[in-house]
């Protein structure tokens, strides 16, 4: 291909930048290498630049895959390459001590050597078999520790257990997919099998870039000179018969006669390899009696085993034989809760870590199995990337009204509505609004599959003016609703809320005008005049609350987390043990239980989202009462004392009232000699007002 046509390419990928346009220039570019020249180099910081210094997902697979070819290393490229690895990394991959060992920094490893180390970090997971390839042995992964920057591993033809640095492992160690077959390989020093087998089980098994030489050379360390010689060992390696092939006769067993979802899962793998199978009637009646007879599934891999299984068997049965399987998996499979309402968000984790490819027959198994409306719910919660298999399955209408009715609605389907504004009706998008994005935003601590939507959506609202426009347009009757919605907001940090305010000015004269009037200054600071606004400001805000209520909140939160909801769960499994599900107390006891405890748990997680913990220090008296002061009351009754305090800190007892109850939003903003009307119908005047106490201030730090 000449310069010219290099350039011309470049320019027309430029101005289209496309998925489909990047894959043809990179197989086109992988058909011209070696890559390595300057005017290459020049076509591909072009490319970078007309990005404008941002990567998505697209452009960033497309620089990592580049970066495979080993193209010329300019400072502009290797920057482009960081940024690429951060947006496509997974939070908890994301990290400083991941980034170092993938050599980022270290100008001596290449570009090519950093990519292959990315796809080997992405792999680097607990029970991957690793082979050391400077030392010749192998190990399987236990844990990767951050932390300390190493990763843990067993030895496998050897007792003990040893580790390496994590940039050793990503640099120099060969990592293959957990299984029966890659275990007979790894254990070729003890047991011989076909050559043939052992090179295509490294191949299939393999997550890292191999080649037949490291295979040859694996091989002959476990077998010369204890096993056979080295004339012995060419003879066998050179032996194409596989006494292995892929044939039905070679079997071991039927997938429908596995034993348990790891067999399950290995054999439809090996069933997928032989051209032409088929299952039969009977496979049906004897996989339904498998998932009948199969415990429920602890932890996010066994689950992603189950799902794997259901996908690849959905390629060998029709709908009727599929609902009929699967049937019994409706009381047990975790990921399909029989009530979407409350649920654990660690039972859904799994639907994150599925495949792309794998999602549109596991997403029709379910709209087959359990029908639009229960889908439709569970789309409501579902991670980002399964939305579009399992929106193409529900009926549009339905979907949409489960939409609407949801009372917060999460950053993946606010994201998914953005991602085909084209086809949603305006009633959905004008869902896509300042009120629910914030809100969506202020939840946290949800487990990682959640947080990439979690990211991009702030992304959208930050920096992206077509996503900004939209939010003005959905605020079209009432631009102040902007403004309350930002009060809320708990994720910005300095100087981002006034910045996003700034770009949105810049989108609507209304708001602007709304803004130099200045009602939004005063809404924004929580400030006016006018006592109303303030009371407003405080019962709108964060909720207030002191340090000891936060941390029994935070204490009931981890009692849930650690003890009662696994003993609720250990209680089900023991009483779905029990059999007939329509006559057992105990299993509907214990769902009820687990009912309550979810609902406990998500008012605690809301709660606790939306907390502004204080010690009541240096309280502000200026506008009258306010939370964390004493007030002295003259009534019909008598003189009234009482300490204005948090919401969870109430104790009539005491003389303690939480700022929400009604008296204590009667008394807000206040001040001495003002009249109340109190709940009871009497009017009180207010004697005074001051700080509180001291022993009630040591008993709420």
């Amino acid at each position: 291909m000449s310069e010219v046509n290099f350039e011309e390419l470049f320019v027309n990928v430029a101005e289209n930048p496309t998925a489909k346009a990047l894959n043809e220039l990179f197989e086109l570019l992988n058909e011209h290498r070696p890559l390595a020249n300057s005017k290459l180099s020049e076509n591909v910081d072009f490319l970078i630049d007309s990005w404008n210094a941002e990567v998505d997902a697209t452009q960033a697979n497309f620089i990592i895959s580049l970066a495979s070819l080993s193209p010329e290393d300019t400072p502009l490229f290797r920057k482009t390459l960081l940024m690429s690895l951060k947006a496509l990394l997974p939070p908890f991959l994301a990290k400083p001590s991941y980034l170092r060992a993938l050599g980022l920094r270290d100008s001596s490893c290449t570009v090519a050597e950093i990519a292959k180390r990315y796809h080997a970090l992405l792999a680097l997971k607990g029970g991957v078999y690793a082979y050391q390839t400077d030392v010749q042995r192998w190990g399987t992964v236990i844990s990767v520790d951050e932390f300390t920057s190493s990763v843990a591993l067993v030895e496998y033809n050897a007792p003990g257990s040893f580790s390496l640095s994590i940039e050793k492992v990503l640099a120099d160690v060969k990592l293959f997919a957990p299984g029966p077959d890659i275990q007979k390989a790894a254990k070729l020093c003890r047991k011989i099998i076909p050559s043939a087998e052992f090179k295509a089980t490294l191949n299939n098994r393999s997550l890292t870039p191999t080649n037949e030489r490291l295979f040859h050379a694996i091989a002959q360390h476990a077998l010369v000179p204890n096993k056979m010689t080295a004339e012995k060992f060419d003879e066998w390696w050179s032996c194409e018969d596989d006494v292995n092939a892929n044939g039905a006769d070679n079997l071991k067993r039927k997938a429908s006669e596995a034993r348990s979802v790891h067999e399950l899962h290995d054999l439809i793998v090996e069933t997928n390899k032989i051209e032409g199978y088929e299952f039969t009637e009977e496979d049906v009646d004897l996989l339904k009696a498998f998932f009948t007879k199969m415990r429920p599934q602890e932890g996010v891999k066994n689950n992603k085993l189950l799902l794997d299984s259901i996908s690849m068997l959905s390629a060998y049965f029709n709908e009727d034989q599929m609902v009929e399987m699967l049937e019994p998996l409706k009381e047990k499979a975790v990921f399909w809760p029989l009530d979407v309402q409350n649920f654990n968000f660690e039972d859904l984790e799994v639907w994150g870590k599925i495949a792309v490819k794998q999602l549109p027959p596991l997403a029709k198994a379910t709209v087959d199995l359990f029908g639009d409306i229960y889908s439709s719910e569970l789309i409501t919660h579902l991670p980002l990337k399964c939305l579009n298999s399992f929106c193409a399955e529900v009926d549009n209408d339905i979907l949409a009204e489960k939409i609407k009715s949801v009372r917060n609605i999460n950053c993946d389907i606010l994201l998914w509505i953005w991602r085909n504004r084209k086809v949603v009706s305006q009633h959905l998008l004008d869902d896509l609004n300042l009120t629910n994005v914030i809100t969506a935003l202020n939840t946290t601590q949800l487990p990682s599959v959640w947080q990439p939507a979690h990211r991009e959506l702030k992304k959208q609202l930050m920096d992206k003016a077509d996503f900004q426009q939209q939010i003005i347009d959905a605020a079209r009757n009432d631009i102040s609703q902007i403004t309350f919605a930002l009060q809320l907001a708990k994720f910005f940090i300095t100087g981002e809320k006034q910045s996003l305010l700034i770009k949105l000015t810049r989108l609507s004269p209304e708001l602007k005008a709304l803004l130099e009037g200045g009602e939004a200054q005063k809404l924004m600071a929580k400030k006016a005049d006018d006592g109303n606004s303030i009371v407003n400001a405080i019962l709108n805000g964060p909720t207030i609350s002191s340090n000891a209520s936060h941390r029994r909140l935070l204490a009931e939160l981890d009692d849930l987390l650690k003890v009662q909801i696994p003993e609720n769960r250990e209680s089900l499994k023991v009483a779905r043990a029990h059999g007939d599900f329509r006559e057992n107390a105990e299993y509907d006891a214990a769902k009820e239980r687990r009912n309550f405890l979810s609902k406990r748990r998500s008012e605690l997680e809301r709660d606790l989202v939306n907390i502004q913990a204080t010690d009541f220090q240096n309280v502000d008296l200026s506008s009258g009462i306010t939370v964390g002061c004493k007030v002295i009351l003259d009534s019909p009754k008598g003189e009234l004392v009482y300490n204005v305090l948090g919401a969870w800190d109430g104790d009539p007892e005491k003389n303690y009232i939480s700022y929400k109850t009604r008296l204590g939003k009667l008394l807000l903003c206040k001040k001495a000699g003002d009249k109340v009307e109190m709940p009871d119908d009497t009017e009180a005047t207010i004697k005074d007002v001051s700080t509180l106490d001291a022993e009630i201030l040591e008993k709420l730090a």
